[in-house]
């Protein structure tokens, strides 16, 4: 990727963005002034892979805004759909580790992404400078990677109805924006985009979205949704099988 200059507006977004986390929350002036020098801004179109591990060049990115997908990607095998990402999500910080057959993942830009991209190694020594970074960084990624593996679950197990309606409310709570009109929450995700996340026939799950639409738990619209009872959802992703 081929990095501008940081403008000011930049340094200042990425600054206020990290210090958002937790791992960098604490940071001196001085290393978060390092870190911004070698880190850079991108903004990414819709369908775009903004960050390959396959790439020799380690790179760990932070999600400013936007919703982004991160699948296996192994040379030439297809990629399969892993988890949804969205804002204040940092990845990329484990790729040096391991051996070469370990896996790889591209991320893609499902809406307008815009990240911050960080060189790994750069980044792994300033960790390594101070302990308590390195600590905080560890508490932070254990509990994102809860979370994550929470999602995962909840795309893999149960019924397609089950799962889907799970699904939508894990995505609801990391990217809806909530309508003052009628109260709903709205999620920006195509029914192609689902059937991805879940790895299941789409013409399935526009199936079972139409009846979860009859149902009355969620509307339908252009590349999207909106979600009108959510206790509705959550009761169908617990239902006994």
């Amino acid at each position: 990727m081929t990095r501008r200059p940081n403008s000011f507006g930049d340094l200042v977004l990425m600054e206020a963005s990290l210090r958002r986390l937790d791992a960098f929350s604490s940071w001196s002036t001085e290393a978060m002034a390092d870190l911004l020098a070698a880190s850079y801004v991108s903004r990414h179109a819709p369908g775009k892979v903004f960050v390959n591990e396959l790439n020799e060049v380690p790179e760990a990115f932070v999600i400013i805004s936007g919703q982004a997908t991160g699948a296996y990607a192994a040379g030439q095998y297809e990629q399969l759909a892993v988890i949804p990402l969205g804002p204040g999500v940092l990845m990329g910080l484990t790729q040096t580790f391991g051996n070469r057959e370990r896996a790889s993942y591209a991320f893609t830009a499902q809406t307008p992404v815009v990240a911050i991209h960080i060189p790994t190694l750069f980044l792994i020594a300033l960790l390594d400078a101070e302990p308590s970074r390195c600590k905080k960084m560890t508490m932070m990624l254990l509990s994102q990677h809860a979370a994550q593996a929470q999602t995962v679950r909840s795309q893999a197990t149960g019924s397609l109805r089950q799962r889907l309606a799970s699904t939508v409310v894990r995505l609801t709570l990391l990217f809806s924006k909530a309508t003052e009109i009628t109260g709903s929450t709205r999620l920006q995700l195509s029914q192609k985009e689902l059937a991805a996340i879940l790895q299941a026939n789409r013409q399935a799950v526009n199936r079972e979205l139409k009846k979860l639409a009859v149902s009355g738990a969620l509307s339908l619209g252009y590349k999207g949704l909106s979600v009108l009872d959510p206790q509705a959802l959550k009761d169908i992703a617990n239902e006994a099988p």
